[in-house]
C-alpha cells in the first residue's frame, strides 16, 4: 500500500529505504539508496531530508508530498464531427412553371394561327372560280343553244298539229302557225284576205317538218359540239376544285394534331 501524502517515515541500515520503497511499489533514483542526496529522489516519492549515522549507515526522511494531481487519464473523446448543415431545400417557385407557361404559349400560338387553312380555303376558291371560267362561256353557248332547239321543236309540233288539223288559208295556204308569226291573227288574216280555214295542200305536213327538221340539225350538231368541249374542260376544272378540296382537308387535319398535342404537353406541365 502506498503512504499517504505528508506521512514520514525514518529508515536505519544501508538500503532499509530503498527496500521499502521497492516493497512500496515505488522507485528510488538514488543509488542503491545509499548516496545522501535528496535530489535524485523522482516523483511521488522526494527526499526531504538525507543524514549519516556515526556507524556509516543512512538514516532517510522522506516526506511524501503530494505532487501535481495527475487526472486519471481518460481516453479524450474523439470530436465529434460537426453536423453538416442540411441543404436548404430551395423554395418552390409560385406560380406557373417555365414548362407550363411555355406550352400555354405554344397552344396560343397554333390556335391562333390559321394561316394554312385560309390560304387553303383561298386556293380552293380560286380552283372553283378557274373551273367556271373554264366552263362558263361554252356552258352558256350551249344553253343557248339548248333552247333554241326546245323553241324550234315546240314550234315544228304546233304547227304539224295545226296542218294535221287543216287550218290552213285558203287563199294563201299557209298554216295558222305560219301567219301568226308575222304577228297577225290568224282570223284577221283570213278578213283581210276574204279566205276562209280550208284544208292544208298535200305535201304541207312534210314540208312544215322539213322546213324545222333543217333548223334543228345544224343547232343539234352545235350542241354536240359544245357538250364535247365541256366535259374535259369541266374533268380538268373539278380535278383543280378536288385537289384545293384535298388540301384544305389536310391543313384542318393538320392544325387539329398540333392543337391536341400542345394541350397534351399543357395539361402534362400542369400536372407537374
Amino acid at each position: 500500500m502506498h503512504p499517504a501524502p505528508w506521512q514520514a517515515f525514518r529508515f536505519g541500515g544501508r538500503g532499509a529505504a530503498a527496500t521499502w520503497l521497492r516493497a512500496a511499489g515505488l522507485s528510488c533514483a538514488l543509488a542503491a539508496c545509499d548516496v545522501p542526496s535528496a535530489t535524485n529522489v523522482v516523483a511521488p516519492a522526494l527526499a526531504e531530508a538525507a543524514t549519516p549515522l556515526e556507524d556509516g549507515a543512512i538514516e532517510a526522511v522522506l516526506v511524501f508530498r503530494p505532487g501535481p494531481a495527475k487526472a486519471p487519464r481518460v481516453a479524450k473523446p474523439e470530436p465529434k464531427p460537426e453536423p453538416k448543415p442540411e441543404p436548404k431545400p430551395e423554395p418552390k417557385p409560385t406560380g406557373p412553371s417555365p414548362e407550363l407557361l411555355a406550352a400555354q404559349a405554344e397552344l396560343a400560338r397554333i390556335q391562333g394561327d390559321t394561316s394554312a387553312i385560309a390560304a387553303a380555303e383561298a386556293a380552293l376558291r380560286a380552283a372553283e372560280a378557274e373551273a367556271r371560267a373554264a366552263t362558263a362561256p361554252v356552258e352558256a353557248e350551249l344553253r343557248g343553244v339548248e333552247r333554241k332547239i326546245q323553241e324550234i321543236a315546240l314550234s315544228m309540233e304546233i304547227e304539224s298539229s295545226q296542218v294535221r288539223q287543216n287550218k290552213c288559208c285558203s287563199v294563201c295556204g299557209n298554216s295558222k302557225t305560219e301567219i301568226e308569226k308575222n304577228g297577225e291573227p290568224f282570223e284577221k288574216h283570213l278578213t283581210n284576205v276574204k279566205g276562209t280555214v280550208a284544208e292544208c295542200k298535200p305535201g304541207k305536213l312534210e314540208a312544215v317538218q322539213k322546213k324545222y327538221s333543217g333548223q334543228l340539225q345544224p343547232l343539234k350538231q352545235r350542241a354536240a359540239d359544245l357538250r364535247a368541249k365541256v366535259g374535259p374542260a369541266a374533268q380538268a376544272a373539278q380535278a383543280k376544285v378536288n385537289g384545293a378540296k384535298a388540301a384544305l382537308d389536310a391543313a384542318k387535319n393538320e392544325r387539329a394534331q398540333k392543337l391536341a398535342a400542345a394541350q397534351a404537353k399543357v395539361d402534362a406541365a400542369s400536372r407537374k
